[in-house]
C-alpha cells in the first residue's frame, strides 16, 4: 500500500467519515489537557471555510479563524502521521479589552523543529499579546508606525491586518486586500507609517475611511 501524502490524506478522510464524532466547543475542552489531533480538515459552513480538527479520535472541534490560512496551506504536512504526531493544549480563556473571549491554544508535535507548528504558536501569541482596535480608535492625523503586515482569514473573507507601533492590531478595510501580496509582506522593511485622516460621508449614505501611508 502506498505511503504517499495523498494516500495518507485519503485514509484520514475515509476514517473520519466512518466515525461519528461528538461536536464540541473550545469552552468545553479541559484546561491544560493535551488532546491528540487525529485529523485536520477544511470544511465549508454557510459559504465560509473553517478548520475542523478531530481530537483523540472522539471529538470534532472548529478552530478560530486565525489559524485558517496557515493550516490550509500546510494541511497535507499536518495530516502526515508518519512525519509528526500533533497535540493541542487548551491553555486558558481570557476576556480581552474589547469584551471578546480569547481562547489560548498551544500546538505541540513530536517534531519540535516543525516550522508550521512554530508559525501556529506565533499566531497564538500575536493574537493575545496586542490590543485589538478599530480605525475609529486611532487619533486623526497622527502617524503610526506599521510594524508588520499580515493577511488573515476571517469569517467574512481575507483581510489585511497591521501591527501599529508594535502595540495595536488593526484590520484594514476590505479594499486593501487586493493592494498587498505575500511577497510584499515578506519584503517589508518595517519603515512605513500609517495615518488615519477621518471618515468621508457621501450624499447616498455611504462612507469611506481615509487612510494615508507615509
Amino acid at each position: 500500500m502506498s505511503n504517499s501524502i495523498d494516500s495518507i490524506d485519503l485514509k484520514i478522510r475515509l476514517n473520519k467519515h466512518g466515525h461519528k464524532y461528538k461536536y464540541i466547543k473550545l469552552s468545553e475542552l479541559s484546561i491544560d489537557k493535551k488532546y491528540e489531533v487525529t485529523a485536520f480538515e477544511i470544511i465549508n459552513i454557510n459559504g465560509q471555510n473553517k478548520v475542523s480538527v478531530v481530537l483523540d479520535n472522539e471529538y470534532e472541534l472548529l478552530l478560530p479563524d486565525r489559524f485558517m490560512k496557515t493550516i490550509s496551506e500546510n494541511i497535507y504536512e499536518l495530516n502526515d502521521k508518519e512525519w509528526s504526531t500533533i497535540y493541542i493544549f487548551h491553555r486558558y480563556i481570557k476576556t480581552l479589552e474589547n469584551g471578546k473571549l480569547y481562547y489560548r491554544i498551544e500546538f505541540q508535535g513530536n517534531s519540535l523543529d516543525s516550522p508550521v507548528i512554530k508559525v501556529l504558536n506565533k499566531l497564538n501569541e500575536e493574537d493575545y499579546k496586542y490590543k485589538h482596535i478599530q480605525l475609529s480608535d486611532l487619533t486623526i492625523n497622527e502617524p503610526y508606525k506599521i510594524s508588520t503586515f499580515k493577511i488573515i482569514t476571517t469569517k467574512y473573507g481575507e483581510r489585511v491586518s497591521v501591527l501599529l507601533d508594535n502595540r495595536y492590531m488593526l484590520l484594514l478595510p476590505y479594499s486593501f486586500v487586493n493592494g498587498i501580496s505575500e511577497e510584499d509582506i515578506d519584503q517589508y522593511d518595517g519603515e512605513m507609517y500609517m495615518m488615519y485622516k477621518g471618515k468621508k460621508n457621501f450624499s447616498n449614505g455611504k462612507s469611506i475611511y481615509l487612510i494615508e501611508f507615509l
